[in-house]
């Protein structure tokens, strides 16, 4: 649709795993002034494999993209992901002249719990350096991740208030690092539902 979404709160969700916590893929109109919080996705004995186990994910292609800005993240937690923070503008190889920017994200006092058969990535992919995508990670820990499992592009990342235990690097990647002292991970007390 050419027309934009914004002003959207989502909040006190629980899923299982699947696509995740999705923008997009099409939003030609843009996204703008998006708040989710108190969210969980659990992947724990949901049977899934790589592709279906996704957290925060933003996505879209040059087919029917356009600007996301403005989305705040806070209070998330997940376990038994593959993808617990997935920024895309290639989720297909379709083609066109709508190129998919991310701004203005925050993410903020999530968790990612291991345990279970998923190795966690966090993908952090911007179109190219005249399109920046920008992203606040505060608070920010993925249990089990490994500087190999991050990757990243044409993107600005700042770090912190709230400690991030992995950080960022790759094309055009910009990282300021605005941690402040020490901060306790998310305990995610009472974010798990059975099914």
């Amino acid at each position: 649709s050419s027309t934009g979404v914004k002003n959207l709160v989502i909040a006190h969700n629980r899923f299982g795993a699947g696509h995740g916590m999705s923008i997009g893929s099409e939003f030609t109109g843009g996204v703008s002034d998006v708040k989710v919080y108190d969210l969980s996705i659990d992947g724990q004995n949901m049977g899934t494999s790589g592709g279906s186990s996704n957290g925060i994910r933003i996505k879209s292609d040059y087919s029917r993209g356009s600007l996301v800005n403005n989305v705040t993240y806070s209070d998330i937690c997940v376990r038994n992901l593959s993808n617990p923070i997935l920024l895309t503008p290639n989720y297909s190889t379709s083609t066109g002249s709508y190129i998919p920017q991310y701004t203005n994200i925050k993410i903020q006092n999530f968790h990612g719990l291991s345990g279970g058969s998923n190795t966690p990535k966090v993908t952090l992919d911007g179109y190219d350096a005249a399109h920046l995508n920008s992203i606040t990670l505060d608070n920010v820990v993925i249990d089990g991740i490994s500087a190999s499992n991050v990757t990243a592009s044409y993107t600005d990342v700042t770090l912190g208030p709230g400690n991030v235990n992995f950080t960022p690097s790759g094309t055009s990647v910009t990282v300021t690092n605005s941690i402040a002292g020490t901060s306790t991970p998310n305990p995610c007390t009472n974010k798990w539902t059975t099914f």
